[in-house]
């Protein structure tokens, strides 16, 4: 229950002293079930920031404010406001209590499923909680876990879809996956033109970014006075960023939420958009002397000195560049690697080499006290050839990066509505003056297979955006 106050905002107001509540990933299953709630953590003073920027701003959703005290927060916040108390062990008297306020929310899920008759000591509750993370058969309960995500919001569950696809992928079993892969991706297809265009894009970014385009914004609004390095790899798919997040972790905390990429996914526009802080410019050139304008002039434009800004094309990270206010540092190295790969197995052994060597490339800015961010401008998809283009096909494109093997952007759309006839309809998205592919096919020839990028397949679109922080 939650009460309208004057101003025309809902509020509920939660006392949590464990701390179960101010859990990211107990925030993120909150706002996944419910996503007409937004939960705000924090002292005093990032409450009242809330309560004045966003739910003024926004009064079409209801807000959940968590503290460890309430009667910090200021009368006029709570005055019309439910003011409660949680704590997660009450949610399961039978179990361990500290326990169970560490356990992550899969875990629980499954505890809440089960009887328990009579109460666990610390050890029992530890044992119960053991059996339920080992599977007679890790690719059987894969499967499992998956089928039973099927149909949930998938931007809330890619973290455990792509840690099920890097199950299989080292079990040499993805083919097994492939089934309810597709399953996952014609799910998200559904509705996504009208979603993309009229929520993401348009979205706020000052509680976390929603696509590349907000990505600057975001930093800008809530880390002004941070050192930020931005540290972007070109083509990394969410499944590969979590082998990166794994060695990244042996030295720092580091944790991603799904953004979407620019649509089409492609470099010329997806990191453009990242670096101009919006929406791209067809007629932009990619390369990185043009990227590099594109970083300086936004951050100029919002006060920071120009010598206080600095751009890094796979470049070392020396000692003495702790001073920059912003620092860029981008690698193509991953696209190189996704575009000579013939399938995701052959991928996923070279990311894992990668990633261990990436990992120490970046470790030198957490060491430099830089506020770092890890983020991508596209994934990419396991492809296989439809056909390939005619030579009078390709005389309708626009130019420069306007025929990939998953899109195709027109000068001329009399030459789209030609090949327009000829496609699979149901697996194209066609808009304006581009086309892209929504299933694993590619403008290539039958035989042909390879790992690309370009279309919407949401293991394409849905990328990683990742804040790394000191161990706690």
């Amino acid at each position: 229950m939650t009460v309208r106050l004057v101003d025309g905002c809902i509020i509920g107001i939660v006392q949590n002293k464990d701390g179960f509540l101010f859990r990211k990933d107990v925030q993120k299953a909150i706002e996944a079930h419910c996503p007409d709630i937004r939960l705000i953590s924090g002292n005093q003073w990032k409450l009242r920031l809330a309560y004045e920027l966003e739910c003024k701003a926004d009064t079409s959703h209801k807000y959940c404010f968590v503290t460890e005290d309430p009667s910090k927060i200021l009368p006029d916040m709570k005055e019309n406001a439910l003011v409660t108390t949680f704590s997660v062990s009450q949610m399961f008297p039978a179990y361990h209590k500290q326990t169970i306020e560490q356990a992550s929310v899969s875990v629980l899920e499954k505890l809440y499923r089960r009887s328990q008759v009579r109460s666990l000591n610390e050890a029992e509750t530890k044992k119960a909680i053991e059996l339920l993370l080992v599977p007679e058969n890790p690719m059987e309960e894969v499967k499992t876990r998956m089928r039973d995500l099927l149909g949930k919001d998938l931007l809330f569950y890619l973290p455990e879809v792509a840690n099920g696809i890097n199950i299989a992928l080292g079990l040499k079993e993805y083919q097994s996956l492939i089934e309810i892969i597709d399953a996952f991706n014609k799910q998200w297809q559904e509705g996504l033109e009208s979603r993309y265009f009229g929520r993401v894009l348009p979205s706020s970014y000052l509680n976390k970014p929603t696509y590349v385009g907000n990505v600057l914004p975001y930093l800008h609004a809530r880390h002004k006075e941070d050192n930020i390095a931005l540290v972007v790899v070109d083509g990394m798919n969410y499944w590969q960023y979590l082998l990166l997040e794994k060695e990244i972790n042996k030295y720092a905390h580091v944790e991603a939420t799904p953004i979407y990429s620019w649509i089409p996914s492609i470099t010329m526009l997806s990191r453009q958009s990242l670096f101009r802080g919006g929406h791209p410019a067809k007629d932009y050139r990619q390369s990185p002397k043009n990227e590099e304008k594109l970083w300086r002039n936004y951050w100029v434009n919002k006060g920071i000195a120009e010598e206080e800004i600095t751009y890094i094309y796979e470049g070392k990270i020396q000692t003495g560049m702790g001073t920059y206010r912003r620092l860029a540092y981008v690698t193509n190295k991953m696209d190189d690697k996704l575009h000579s790969s013939e399938n995701y197995r052959e991928l996923f052994l070279i990311t894992q080499e990668w990633a261990s060597g990436f990992a120490k490339t970046i470790r030198p800015l957490y060491e430099l006290g830089y506020k770092v961010f890890i983020t991508t401008d596209h994934g990419n998809a396991e492809t296989a050839g439809w056909r390939a283009l005619t030579s009078q096909e390709k005389t309708y494109l626009f130019g420069d990066s306007s025929r990939g093997k998953r899109h195709l952007i027109y000068d001329d759309v009399n030459g789209m509505d030609e090949l327009w006839e000829q496609v699979p309809q149901d697996e194209i998205w066609r808009h304006d003056e581009w086309l892209t592919w929504k299933t694993n096919k590619g403008f290539m020839s039958p035989s042909q297979q390879e790992v690309s990028h370009g279309g919407c397949h949401f293991l394409e679109v849905m990328i990683p955006f990742a804040e790394m922080n000191h161990h706690e």
